[in-house]
């Protein structure tokens, strides 16, 4: 029972950093490849 709060946790969490971090490298290079 007490695992089931991280678990959830990082299911709800884990989407949310990937779709972030994913995002930030689009953006990083769209500025990479148009000056």
């Amino acid at each position: 029972m007490s695992l089931d709060t991280p678990l959830a946790f990082a299911a709800s969490t884990l989407p949310a950093l990937l779709s972030t971090a994913l995002f930030d490298l689009v953006v990083a290079l769209e500025r990479w490849l148009v000056p």
